[in-house]
């Protein structure tokens, strides 16, 4: 069953849909069926506008049993089924460096023909002459990488490429159930999900490095006891716990330092770039990078009573639920790196030349974070009198923030950096940031303070207004808090010191480190930080960044949800509908830049820089895009 607007009291934790969902139980009647679909390009018709049938070859198959264990009391019913999947793989388009490129020579790929009808001449300042260049000046890390990808015979360099779309998934469900008497039944259920699912990587060309290989196991445990306390009293217990592995495998490319940069592969053996502007290809995504999420155990307890009481139907209970999530991730510590033709007027150009226009890196970041979700609430299904029926109800959902289970959480507060205040806590943090055990921070170590002062009424009436049961009018309205999902504070996690990311402009990827103050700060970075292990001398990058949630003035979201519909039946054969679904959104959560770059004009001006005044003749520039940052 789903419903989807103005939800009684018995629903909340979130605004959308509610899905109840029923497994099936044995009888004394032994039951099953078997079943099968399979799809391949021997049994597809082709496509209309397709030269060949597609190479999709997708096998589903299981089956049921259920049945009794022993007569009239305990009964069994389980299933089973796994979907295959196969196929060829598709093709992709990118443009790579051509054998010319690789000798100096742009003349070809810089042309109109290539370049979408507009010639682009490299800039001198960068050694073009005619749009060659000695080869000399080429970056040895991106002509290694270069070698590593396709050799095309296009002179603009287009070459294509196929991903790798191979998965198979395993589902079992099984349930047992017990008529322990007449007033008391007695269920438990376990079902299971297990997924591998293949990297897209196909072991030589780096191109097809976009999504990681993938082993996710999930199950989830259920119990529950329905008991008749008297003949229009029911009373239904539930304890059900849940689990998320997902665990993703390395693509075992090379890192930046095989490569021969001044980089620490702390993320493993991949890379992540993008060259765009004048022929573009991509090796890795964000999507193709080693970690790992564990979620739950996730316990949880509810109780729902259910009491006919003349024209009453009440009904009161409450749920009380864990919510854990630990993760880790190698996005930042793989790195990322950007070309773009913001140098030479061809990404391709700034890609071997070794110019790229944004670099970052960070560490290996993870999160252990928890979250208790809690309600209350008592309804009332009320027939007033025949043809008339108001549902009304009141939900008591708390706020209870998540939170991190080793403090993994930085606060920034204007009024503490304006007057100098520092974290008690780690010493090297900059003025204004605090930290779990500051006494700023108000919150112990939850992202937000709880509020308990949450309530949401429901109301819904249906009316027949004739009498006659040919017409019905129904109204309903109903307030609902929702939450974030675990999910949403990641990037508290790899700010510092708990996980470091330092963003960089206009980098030659021989050295990257070569204008940051300090060199390479990853290897410290590394020896330093762990997961609740961060020492109190920790180091703290150059223009770190950092995500604030507000304390205790944060606003929880909350969505109103109201609907009208009416029916009339016309004579025999006619049905007439006409519905209205509404709902306003309170709170939603948007990200604010607390720290933007201030743009000063083209002209020269004097910036204040950590070491004093600097002078430029170009005042706002991407070269200065820190020193021209304000607090607000």
């Amino acid at each position: 069953k789903v419903e989807t607007s103005a939800l009684q009291a018995q629903y909340g934790y979130h605004s959308g849909a509610s899905v109840s969902a029923v497994t099936k139980s044995g009888t004394n009647e032994f039951h099953g069926d078997l079943f099968e679909f399979l799809r391949n390009g021997d049994l597809n018709a082709r496509n209309f506008f397709a030269t060949t049938r597609d190479t999709l070859k997708r096998h589903q198959y299981g089956g049921v049993l259920g049945g009794r264990i022993i007569k009239d009391k305990l009964f069994f019913f389980g299933g089973y089924q796994r979907t295959s999947q196969r196929s060829d793989p598709s093709q992709s388009t990118a443009f790579v460096p051509t054998p010319l490129m690789l000798q100096g020579d742009f003349t070809q790929v810089s042309s109109a023909a290539c370049q979408n009808n507009r010639a682009i001449t490299l800039a001198t300042a960068s050694g073009f002459a005619g749009n060659k260049i000695s080869p000399a000046r080429f970056s040895p890390v991106t002509v290694a990488i270069a070698k590593t990808l396709p050799v095309t015979s296009d002179p603009c360099g287009r070459t294509l490429y196929g991903l790798k779309s191979n998965q198979d998934e395993d589902l079992p469900v099984a349930r047992v159930d017990w008529q322990q008497s007449e007033k008391h039944s007695v269920f438990a259920r376990a079902t299971f999900a297990k997924l591998h699912q293949d990297s897209t990587f196909d072991g030589s060309n780096p191109l097809s490095i976009n999504q990681y290989g993938v082993n996710d196991y999930d199950y989830q445990l259920a119990l529950g006891s329905t008991y008749l306390i008297g003949s229009n009293i029911v009373n239904s217990l539930r304890l059900s716990a849940s689990r998320t592995n997902v665990a993703k495998f390395d693509d075992q490319y090379k890192s930046w330092k095989d490569f021969g940069s001044n980089f620490s592969d702390v993320g493993g053996k991949v890379i992540r770039l993008a060259v765009s502007g004048g022929g573009n290809f991509a090796i890795g995504t964000s999507a193709s990078v080693p970690g790992e999420s564990h979620n739950g155990p996730n316990p949880s307890i509810s109780d729902d009573l259910s009491w006919v009481k003349g024209s009453h139907q009440l009904g009161f209970g409450g749920n009380l639920y864990h919510q854990r999530m630990n993760y880790w991730s190698g996005l930042n510590a793989v790195g990322n790196v950007n070309f773009n033709g913001t140098v030479t007027g061809m990404g391709m150009a700034d890609f071997l030349l070794g110019q790229a226009v944004s670099f970052s890196q960070g560490t290996t970041y993870g999160f252990y974070n928890r979250q208790y979700y809690a309600s209350l609430y008592a309804q009332d299904s009320w027939r007033v009198r025949r043809g008339l029926t108001v549902n009304y109800g009141v939900r008591w959902e708390p706020y209870t923030s998540p939170y991190s289970k080793y403090g993994q959480i930085h606060h920034f507060v204007p009024e503490l950096f304006a007057s100098g205040t520092k974290s008690t806590v780690y010493q090297n943090a900059p003025a204004g940031v605090i930290f779990p055990g500051d006494p700023q921070y108000s919150c112990g170590n939850n992202y937000n303070c709880n509020d308990y002062k949450k309530f949401f009424p429901r109301l819904g009436i249906a009316w027949d207004p004739t009498g006659d049961g040919k017409m019905t009018i129904r109204a309903a309205y109903g307030m609902y808090g929702d939450r974030n999902h675990m999910f949403f504070p990641n990037q508290m996690s790899f700010g510092p010191p708990f996980g470091s990311n330092v963003a960089q402009s206009n980098v030659n990827i021989n050295d990257p480190w070569s204008t940051y103050p300090g060199g390479n700060p990853i290897p410290g970075f590394v020896k330093l930080i762990g997961v609740g292990v961060s020492s109190k001398t920790a180091p703290f990058p150059t223009a770190g960044n950092y995500v604030s949630f507000p304390l205790d003035n944060f606003k929880p979201m909350y969505v109103n949800q109201w609907n009208l519909s009416v029916q009339r039946q016309v004579g025999a054969d006619w049905l007439f509908t006409v519905n209205y679904l509404g709902n306003t959104t309170r709170h939603l959560t948007v990200a604010d830049n607390l720290n933007p770059a201030i743009f000063l004009g083209t002209g020269p001006c004097t910036i204040q820089g950590p070491s004093g005044p600097i002078n430029y003749t170009t005042c706002s520039t991407t070269n200065n895009t820190n020193l021209t940052n304000k607090k607000r």
